[in-house]
């Protein structure tokens, strides 16, 4: 008998990325990893958003599994500006993780204050979290933080 822990139902993590692609051998390629986005305009658009969720559950049969975007810097009640992404996963052997990479649809995050009192090194900063979930239970999560700074004052030459 061990003397560990009963292992909990499920475990994994969250990955924000430039670029995420599966290779032919069946390995993910994750390029660019962050958790902070500067940002020089009044808004921050993304595209798309590649998030890798890794999982590793215990119960051997199809599960729900769930990334949403949270903006902790607001009151529950207020919509997230994307909408909660689900795809039904599953996995014979529990010693074998499930690897899933989602690609969020585009959305953009306002800077919270105006744009223009941003001067003289003065940042705003929204706080997210992308949130994954597995049959409504917490797997993992990855801050997403957006600084809102106003461009750099340079002179020719400078950078």
């Amino acid at each position: 008998m061990s003397d560990l822990p009963p292992l909990i139902p499920a475990r994994g993590a969250v990955i924000l990325c430039d670029h995420l692609a599966t290779m032919q051998a069946g390995k993910w390629l994750i390029v660019g990893t962050f958790t902070t986005v500067i940002c020089h305009a009044p808004e921050q658009r993304f595209a798309a958003l590649p998030v890798y969720v890794r999982a590793q559950v215990e119960d051997t049969r199809e599960h729900q599994l769930t990334v949403r975007l949270i903006v902790r810097d607001l009151p529950p009640h207020v919509p997230s500006p994307l909408p909660a992404l689900t795809r039904q996963v599953a996995t014979s052997d529990p010693n074998v993780p499930i690897e899933v990479g989602f690609s969020c649809p585009p959305f953009a995050v306002q800077c919270p204050v105006p744009f223009a009192s941003l001067g003289g090194g003065k940042r705003a900063t929204v706080h997210l979290t992308v949130w994954a979930e597995i049959d409504d239970c917490p797997l993992a999560s990855s801050p997403l933080n957006i600084v809102f700074a106003a461009p750099r004052d340079s002179k020719p030459g400078q950078v």
